[in-house]
């Protein structure tokens, strides 16, 4: 995970998007474990004097006060500008000792994803952040990405053979239910039961009600939680196993750290069929 926090004389740099209202609520959707703060961020270079011409694309390089990796500051390359105030979403320090609480594995869950590493600096790249910033980022500690051979997958209730196949009509009467501590989803050519009984307080209950309850998740969560080495989908009938695989074990690591358990039940037919 990454994570901005106040110290005395540093900077981090990062990308501000301008966006609507309705787009920052799907970001706020998909970030919902982190709180939306403000904070001051400089601008690489000054904004034009014509308010009605935006940055291209509207996204713009900025530094912004965070956690330094070292003594030194990293500022914008050029004269210092004045900062615009900017939503960055953070979880704060209270938070993340809730969280330590709930779950006694967390600390060990903090690194980065060598995925989410490259997703980073190919945005900083692509939006001509400080190279020196995008080197920093680099040098950090991560996690190593998965071989789609080392994926987790759901264990069967019972065998493989003995499950039913379930129609999409039958995925889509769970749509947003969850009873009795448990949801019903789909992921590609498998329905997956997600357990939360012993552990009610899980935060994401939302989530796992409004987002994948009743739902094929694996479209949604590969455009959420992109990955760079799979195919680009553009709708759920673009959903091919690689993508399927990817959802599910992802979908497993997330239950693992929420004391959440799953299993798959049932057999779901392709869409269309």
């Amino acid at each position: 995970m990454a994570n901005l926090v106040v110290s005395k004389g540093a900077t981090v740099h990062g990308i501000l998007h301008k966006v609507t209202h309705e787009h920052f609520k799907i970001l706020h959707g998909i970030e919902s474990g982190y709180d939306v703060t403000e904070v001051e961020a400089t601008p690489y270079q000054p904004q034009s004097d014509d308010s009605s011409r935006e940055p291209a694309n509207g996204h713009s390089p900025t530094s912004t006060i965070g956690n330094d990796h070292s003594n030194s500051r990293h500022g914008p390359p050029g004269s210092p500008l004045s900062p615009v105030t900017a939503n960055a979403f953070i979880i704060h320090k209270e938070r993340l000792e809730q969280l330590k609480k709930l779950h006694p594995d967390w600390e060990q869950n903090l690194l980065p994803t060598e995925r989410y590493i490259t997703i980073i600096t190919q945005g900083l790249r692509h939006f001509g952040a400080d190279p020196a910033w995008i080197q920093h980022i680099l040098s950090q500690p991560f996690k190593p990405d998965k071989q789609p051979s080392q994926y987790l997958t759901a264990p069967v209730a019972g065998t493989a053979n003995e499950l039913l196949t379930w129609t999409q009509q039958q995925l889509s009467e769970h749509i947003g239910r969850v009873e009795s501590h448990k949801a019903i989803i789909g992921c590609g050519c498998k329905v997956l039961e997600v357990d939360f009984s012993s552990n009610a307080a899980v935060p994401y209950v939302d989530t796992l009600r409004d987002k994948m309850s009743g739902r094929d998740i694996a479209f949604w969560l590969c455009q959420v939680l992109y990955d760079p080495r799979l195919p680009p989908l553009n709708s759920p009938a673009d959903v091919q196993p690689e993508h399927a695989a990817f959802a599910e074990d992802m979908t497993m690591e997330w239950s693992k750290l929420q004391g959440m358990t799953m299993k798959q039940i049932a057999w779901l037919e392709k869409q269309g069929q």
